[in-house]
């Protein structure tokens, strides 16, 4: 089966509704990928940016190959030939569709490796020191080189 998910409690004893979201969300797009689903690769729930990156890079994951078109054909009244017109519409429309359908697969493997490639910058983002405190201690070390060379 699968492994329930956790309560999780905070310090304060309260309910950690993220830590509890982040679950879920692990979960279904766990559930997606073994049900061969092209869920890609799984989005942090969390970091140093803005929490709508990891809402929207969530949703991205959940949606980004649910490209689907349902036809809707409109019958014809006329009489004798209405069920003829109604029978080509349909078949147009199947043609259109198929068509589409080529289109819309392709869609899905661009979006599966922008989704990847957003997943990874992320990370990679997250995972590289911060900017703000490199330029800080290059600013520091240039005082400190400034500071020798005076000295000399």
């Amino acid at each position: 089966m699968h492994e329930p998910l956790k309560l999780l409690v905070n310090e304060q004893d309260e309910v950690d509704v993220d830590a509890i979201m982040r679950q879920i969300r692990e979960y279904i797009l766990a559930r997606k990928a073994a049900a061969g689903g092209t869920a890609g690769p799984l989005p942090r729930f969390e970091g140093r940016f803005d929490p709508m990156v990891y809402e929207h890079l969530y949703h991205a994951a959940m949606l980004h190959d649910q490209l689907h078109v349902t036809p809707l054909v409109r019958t014809s009244r006329a009489p004798i030939i209405g069920p003829l017109l109604t029978a080509l519409r349909r078949k147009l429309h199947e043609l259109t569709l198929f068509y589409v359908y080529q289109l819309a697969q392709k869609q899905i493997t661009v979006n599966t490796h922008l989704l990847g490639a957003m997943n990874a910058l992320v990370r990679d983002m997250e995972d590289a020191p911060q900017a703000e405190e490199t330029q800080r201690e290059i600013e520091a070390l240039r005082q400190r080189l400034e500071a020798i060379e005076g000295r000399q």
